[in-house]
């Protein structure tokens, strides 16, 4: 099983973008109570300061932040520029993509953040989706299985345990928001429209029924630290290596 590690030392990067592999899909997370978002404000663009600003309590407003300051700083290293100068634009339903520059790599990205803890994709080559939660207790997780989910993911997690049942939520939950993230499409209307596919460990692997793209997607569960579950959803049924790292700020 892969493990986080930390990147190189900051003094290098300074002058040194980083390297991303074609078959790598690179995974950075972000622990966000760790900095201060007081010194990372000046890194986002003026849409994302107006937005950070409406947040109506000071830890969502941190944690916006430092999520979206850690994106563009990592984002900008793998291009040799800087956090500030990263020229974002946000596509269809508030996805957001780099603007296209000459000899500039073409970089397929997916942010997430939840409670304390966001998630960071960077593919050169496939497009990426993904979803981080924090898991927290539901009253009645099944009636909320049985609103959003397909009926094969509400049977599903009816005929499991009950010690069973908030953990596959969350599981099959991450791997419809990272399918749907990649596709930049919002949750309220497209929930239904596919379910999970799932081994026989009960992880996500794959998509069926999606009337939304006909493509070959993979889902991989992915490593995060204790009281989370996150997942990647990616455009492609080819081989590809996952890398963990912890953005740092260092």
């Amino acid at each position: 099983m892969p493990i986080f590690s930390f990147i190189p030392d900051r003094r290098t990067l300074a002058t040194s973008p980083l390297f991303l592999k074609k078959t790598e899909i690179h995974l950075w997370q972000i622990c966000l109570n760790n900095f201060s978002a007081k010194q990372l404000f000046s890194w986002l663009d003026p849409s994302e300061q107006t937005r950070a600003e409406r947040f109506k309590t000071d830890i969502l407003s941190h944690r916006y932040i430092v999520a979206h300051a850690a994106m563009r700083d990592i984002l900008a290293k793998y291009l040799g520029g800087s956090a500030a100068s990263l020229d974002l634009v946000q596509a269809l339903h508030q996805k957001p993509l780099i603007r296209p520059k000459a000899n500039q790599p073409e970089l397929h990205f997916s942010l997430s953040h939840s409670h304390e803890v966001a998630m960071l994709a960077v593919s050169q080559t496939w497009v990426v989706g993904v979803d981080i939660e924090h898991i927290r207790p539901i009253a009645d997780v099944t009636q909320l299985a049985k609103r959003f989910f397909a009926t094969s993911e509400y049977e599903l997690l009816q005929q499991s345990s009950k010690a069973q049942q908030l953990a596959l939520f969350f599981k099959i939950w991450t791997a419809k928001e990272a399918f749907l993230k990649a596709n930049g499409l919002g949750i309220s209307n497209y929930l239904k429209q596919f379910s999970i596919t799932l081994n026989h460990e009960q992880e996500p692997i794959g998509i069926e029924q999606a009337k939304i793209s006909t493509e070959a997607w993979t889902l991989h569960r992915l490593v995060t630290i204790l009281g989370y579950e996150s997942t990647l959803a990616v455009k492609s049924s080819s081989e590809h290596t996952l890398r963990y790292f912890n953005w740092n700020n260092a």
